[in-house]
Order: C-alpha cells, then sequence, then structure tokens
C-alpha cells in the first residue's frame, strides 16, 4: 500500500481473483472485483520555525557638554581675528571683529563643525555592555557623527558688544576748553565709525552691531543739551562768529555760569543683533561717558568818557 499524505482523502484499492467472489451483475466470478475504501484528511505535519534573538547593538549617546566645557576646546581660536575697514570714512563701514568657533553645545551635547568634510557633527559615546553585536566598538568609545545645523542664537554670547570695542567719546569743543559768556559754543565729539562683532560656526553666524545715535552734553549748570549723532564740529566759515551751532550749540548767558568747572559728555550707541536665518533684533543701548574740565569767564570791558 502506499500512504498518500495532504490529500483530502485516501483511497485504497483491492483487487481479488477467484471463483468466491461474484458481482452483482452475475458476472463471471473469474473477473477481478475491486473493492475500495475511502479514509479521512490525515493532515500535514507541523512546521517548526527556530526563533532567532534580535541582535543588540551598541546603543550610542550623546557626549554631554555645557557652553563653558565646549569652549574649553576653543581655547586656541575663541578670540578670532580683528578686521578693520573704512574707519572714520564717513560711510558708515567700521570695525569687524570676527569670533570663530569650532565646537559648541547644542541641547547639552558636544557638537563641531567640520571644515574638512563641510558638515556639523555631533560627539557620542559608546555602551557595549549588552550588545550582542558589538562591531568593534567597546564601552567608552566615541565617535563624530553628520547631525544638523545647530540654532545660530547659541553664538550670540560671542558676541558682546563690549567697552574693548567701542571706546568713551573724545569732546571737540568749540571753544575747547574755556569760553566767555555770551558766545556761542559748538559742541561735538571725534566720530566713531561702527562696530560689528560677528562669531562664525561655519555657514551658521551671529553678530552685533554698534553706532552712535545720539550725544548730549551736561552743561555743568543744570542745563543738557541733546544731539543726534555726533554733534555739530564748528566749520571753518564760523570761527570768527559769536553765534552758537544751529544744531548743536549753547551759550551760557548768566553769571551764575562762572561757575561751572566740567562738561559731561555722554555717547549712546544703540546695538542690533542679527543670525544667518534671517532673524534680528535690538538690546539695550550703550552710554559711555566722559567729562571734560571748562573753564567759563567773564570779558571785562573798561569804557571811555566821552
Amino acid at each position: 500500500m502506499r500512504k498518500l499524505i495532504g490529500s483530502a482523502f485516501v483511497f485504497f484499492t483491492f483487487v481479488v481473483w477467484g471463483s468466491s467472489f461474484a458481482d452483482a451483475g452475475g458476472r463471471d466470478s473469474d473477473s477481478p472485483v475491486e473493492i475500495g475504501v475511502e479514509v479521512g484528511d490525515v493532515g500535514s505535519a507541523p512546521v517548526v520555525t527556530p526563533v532567532v534573538p534580535e541582535p543588540r547593538y551598541c546603543l550610542w549617546t550623546g557626549v554631554a557638554a555645557t557652553p563653558g566645557e565646549a569652549d574649553w576646546f576653543n581655547t586656541f581660536n575663541r578670540l578670532g581675528v580683528s578686521v578693520t575697514s573704512d574707519v572714520g570714512d564717513g560711510d558708515g563701514a567700521g570695525t569687524l571683529y570676527v569670533v570663530t568657533v569650532t565646537y559648541f553645545s547644542d541641547g547639552g551635547v558636544l557638537g563641531r563643525w567640520n571644515d574638512i568634510a563641510g558638515r556639523f557633527e555631533r560627539n557620542e559615546v559608546a555602551d557595549c555592555d549588552d550588545a550582542t553585536v558589538a562591531g568593534g566598538y567597546e564601552t567608552g568609545d566615541v565617535r563624530w557623527v553628520p547631525t544638523g545645523p545647530p540654532d545660530p542664537r547659541i553664538l550670540l554670547d560671542r558676541t558682546v558688544i563690549a567697552r574693548k570695542n567701542i571706546f568713551p567719546p573724545v569732546p571737540v569743543l568749540s571753544p575747547p576748553s574755556r569760553v566767555p559768556v555770551n558766545l556761542g559754543l559748538w559742541l561735538a565729539v571725534e566720530p566713531q565709525a561702527s562696530v560689528t562683532v560677528r562669531a562664525e560656526l561655519g555657514p551658521v553666524w551671529a553678530e552685533r552691531s554698534a553706532s552712535v545715535v545720539s550725544t548730549s552734553f551736561d552743561m555743568g549748570n543744570g542745563d543738557v543739551v541733546e544731539c543726534v549723532g555726533v554733534g555739530d564740529r564748528i566749520p571753518d566759515w564760523a570761527l570768527d562768529t559769536f553765534d552758537q551751532s544751529p544744531v548743536c550749540g549753547y551759550t551760557y548767558t548768566r553769571v551764575a555760569d562762572l561757575d561751572v568747572g566740567e562738561v559731561t559728555v555722554t555717547v549712546r550707541w544703540a546695538i542690533v543683533w542679527r543670525l544667518s536665518s534671517g532673524e534680528s533684533g535690538v538690546d539695550a543701548e550703550i552710554d559711555l561717558v566722559t567729562g571734560l574740565p571748562y573753564e567759563v569767564y567773564e570779558i571785562q570791558t573798561i569804557g571811555a568818557r566821552p
């Protein structure tokens, strides 16, 4: 017999020879007789799939670093390069201080700009204690992997306009140190060009710019003269006049003004910031002050009798 596996039914056939069997139709008893037996489906043998555990690789996490810790890596390039262009030529150009940054902290993780590969990278450390596939790494190994650019706002703290970048005002008064009562003054300070401090991190940058917006002169007697920009320097044609500047001037007229001993000059700088992302804003203004010893005197005249 042959056992058929997987069919719905199994049919067995027996062929019997002999006179002891006769079919219902009365045929010759020597004819073969077929006897069939149907057997129910026995089904297929179950397939057993072996369970293969998922591989466990090393776990990589970002190396934690505060901005100060990231700055440690920038020790040798954090001061940047100072470039001066068109200072004092009156076209608004000024001094540009460039601070080059390579390492930074973004979200508390150490990152860097890879200038050779032209990409930002994130520092990661490996934990391979539970790994079944270590890939040649060990716990404690570090690597740099590509990542996206950081928010340029992280560079703003590198663009502070400090008093080493802008300077106290240098007064330019006419007359320069003493003036008689009723003689008009021309009030000004030496012009200072705008100053920009820029921090660059690959293609990402942030910068702050400072420019003079106004100058005030405290005349020492309670009067204060507010002037736009750096004031009004006396031109040659006005040297022989007695009138004060029509733009930024003052005239002492009182006897009490003779007690004036100093003029206090304050220059106000406006500070704006810009980012490579297109964002911009305004910071608090910076005031720089200089005191100028100044004398007010009275001219004595002698009249003649007619």
